[in-house]
């Protein structure tokens, strides 16, 4: 092996890792675990694509180690559905050999040389190695931004792309084997694979897109039920609390003339006492409206209750009008979530050591919305490289309330900003309403 041929195989085999890294970053979201360990695997998948080039492994012979390192790092590094992984593993793979094998008939055909009958048998030189590169490096920004188009008006512009790449290769590959006929005998097994692959390639993107879809419609799905159940106890509070409203004014004139009774006769003790359990009543009779937006208001009039009975203070001050330039499902994301990771915060704390305390702050500023939730903690923190993690015992679920959070943030354009000292934990959000979502 040359000097030269040594130089290509260590540019190549970053190359080929670092469009492995970008590749499943741009499908996936990365999970919690340590990013020296995420580096490890891609040093160790380096050295695997070096030794595949410096040993010259015949093509497809080394197909089973792309799908194992495909898989491990999806399955180790990345959330989602093990459906959505699996298919995005490989559809890098069939990627990946798509593009060798269009690298390789491209490359032989332009240069008129035999390729072998068997394409097991082809060992690919550096100058296809590159092409190869080149090509997978293309054809994943391609799709990916693709992907990316989410307004529906525009969908038959990602499905029309998606088709026109498709044909487009296929005429190429077609246009080769037409023009270079002294080559066709071994040149049509490439030209066959090529396409069996990506039609196979192009469908597991379709696959990966729609399943990544449609968990994101049942996770909102599943808010809007939660969103009319917390409506439907908010009215049926609001009636109960009426009813108990006009029971205490249709008694008003007994119940003064009971303490008037009491007082005449000296009985200041259980004057008080009777007073005291009638205003108890007017109290927890009372609505809480925290602010103009029925949204915020109603989630937190749902909360309420639950915060009381853990025996958690709550200090709210939102100002926000009654209607945003927002969805309302992502409002209820936000602030429900924020909320529940306070309210779960706060049980964990001893009372005899910290108070249990939430403090919620919200208001518009210009054309962005100011959030803030802070809470009293016991001072016992997950947090893996920089990322906090859910203390729940069901660790399957765990973290998914501030990763739904950044979601929202993500989508609005906005900043999200943690902080914590030993007893305070604090969550800071500001979401650019102006900005399309």
């Amino acid at each position: 092996m040359s000097l030269q041929d040594l130089t290509a195989y260590l540019v190549l085999s970053a190359g080929e890792t670092f469009i492995f890294h970008m590749f499943f970053r741009a499908l996936l979201r990365r999970n919690e675990r340590h990013s020296v360990v995420y580096a490890g695997g891609m040093v160790i998948y380096y050295l695997f694509q070096f030794a595949s080039y410096a040993l010259q492994c015949p093509l497809f012979s080394t197909a089973p180690l792309y799908a194992a390192f495909a898989l491990s790092t999806v399955f180790l590094f990345y959330h989602g559905s093990n459906q959505i992984r699996g298919a995005a593993a490989f559809a890098f793979v069939l990627l990946n050999y798509v593009c060798k094998v269009l690298a390789v008939a491209l490359t032989s055909a332009l240069s008129q040389s035999r390729l072998p009958d068997i394409p097991f048998r082809l060992v690919m030189g550096p100058f296809d190695q590159i092409l190869s590169c080149c090509f997978v490096a293309a054809a994943a920004f391609i799709i990916t931004q693709l992907r990316n188009i989410r307004n529906r008006r525009l969908n038959w512009l990602s499905n029309s792309l998606l088709c026109i790449v498709t044909v487009a290769n296929s005429l190429l590959v077609l246009w080769l084997f037409w023009n270079h006929g002294a080559v066709a005998d071994s040149l049509h097994i490439y030209v066959e694979a090529a396409l069996l692959l990506l039609c196979t390639t192009l469908f597991l993107f379709f696959f990966i897109n729609k399943a990544q879809q449609s968990n994101t419609h049942y996770y909102r799905t599943e808010m809007l039920r939660q969103q009319l159940e917390m409506q439907s106890r908010y009215y049926t509070q609001m009636g109960a609390h009426q009813k108990e409203i006009q029971a205490i004014r249709h008694d008003i004139q007994n119940h003064m003339l009971c303490i008037k009774s009491m007082i005449e006769k000296g009985s200041y003790g259980s004057a008080y006492e009777y007073a005291s359990g009638l205003y108890s009543r007017i109290v927890s009779a009372r609505h809480h409206k925290f602010c103009e937006n029925s949204v915020a208001d109603i989630l937190l009039g749902a909360k309420y209750d639950e915060i009381r009975s853990a025996g958690i203070s709550l200090n709210a001050r939102i100002e926000l009008p009654s209607s945003l330039p927002m969805d309302d499902l992502d409002l209820c994301i936000l602030l429900g979530n924020l909320l529940d990771n306070a309210i779960e915060a706060c049980r964990r704390i001893e009372e005899e050591k910290t108070p249990r305390s939430i403090s919620i702050r919200g208001g518009l500023k210009g054309s962005n919305l100011l959030l803030s939730v802070r809470n009293t903690y016991n001072g016992v923190l997950r947090q893996n490289h920089e990322r906090y993690e859910s203390l729940k015992k069901n660790r399957k679920i765990s973290g998914l309330g501030l990763f739904n959070v950044k979601d929202v943030v993500e989508r609005h354009h906005g900043t999200l900003d943690i902080q914590h000292d030993p007893s305070i934990f604090s969550v800071s959000v500001l979401l650019r309403l102006g900005e399309p979502a």
